[in-house]
């Protein structure tokens, strides 16, 4: 029963990924779906942010780096647009980048 249950919510969950490289984007896609979740994607912040005005979502999940606008700018976009919404930004290891420095320039809204 438990098992049908979280399954059931999982299906609830509608989850926007947002990912420049069709490859990886079709792979998260596919997995987040076989994992029961209902899944849309954008191929860049332009699009993700059409797409949010459009329809309702319990998450996303954004590549870091991207253009022309990256994560942090699509961030900030959808922490003034939807404050509340969770988002979960990923990226590769670069050398040269400190994330935890650039996440510091995101505005929270008040």
């Amino acid at each position: 029963m438990a098992e049908h249950a979280t399954k059931s919510a999982r299906s609830a969950m509608n989850i926007l990924v947002v990912e420049d490289d069709e490859a990886l984007r079709d792979a998260l896609l596919i997995t987040l779906e076989a994992a029961g979740y209902q899944v849309s994607g954008a191929d860049g912040g332009p699009a993700a942010l059409a797409l949010l005005e459009r329809a309702a979502f319990h998450m996303v999940i954004s590549d870091l780096r991207m253009a022309p606008m990256d994560g942090l700018k699509l961030l900030n976009e959808i922490r003034t647009k939807k404050p509340g919404l969770p988002v979960l930004l990923m990226t590769t290891r670069r050398p040269g980048v400190d994330v935890a420095d650039s996440l510091q320039t995101v505005s929270v809204p008040a």
